[in-house]
């Protein structure tokens, strides 16, 4: 009985130090603090941001926003236009508010692939 307590204390200790190094999560909005990536597409768009290893898909036409707490090590933010039109694709990586990387495209259904290592910027 004393092994089977054991085990699970060193199991459960395990589980806990894990999730410590994979605290990154991502939310819709962002209030301007911290990390976020930004899109912007008059057109529908679809993507996904990820922060460390944790991978958010998001779709959406125009503006949205998406707040990325704790990452550690790195964000990306993915992203295609979804229409053949020349409109405007714009992906921002936001710092504290600033915008700290950027890219856009114009070409029809168009790509953006945008990672940075957060550590650049700490």
């Amino acid at each position: 009985m004393k092994r089977l307590i054991l085990c699970f204390i060193l199991i459960l200790a395990l589980v806990i130090s894990v999730s410590a190094f994979t605290t990154a999560s991502i939310s819709k909005g962002y209030g301007g603090s911290g990390w976020g990536v930004a899109v912007n597409c008059s057109d529908k768009w679809s993507g996904s941001v990820t922060g460390d290893a944790t991978v958010s898909k998001v779709t959406g036409t125009g503006y949205a926003n998406y707040t990325v707490k704790n990452p550690i090590q790195s964000i990306s933010a993915h992203m295609k236009k979804d229409t053949n039109s020349s409109s405007l694709l714009v992906v921002d990586v936001l710092k504290d508010g600033k915008i700290v990387e950027s890219r856009k495209t114009n070409t029809s259904f168009g790509v953006i692939l945008l990672p940075i290592s957060v550590r650049n910027f700490k």
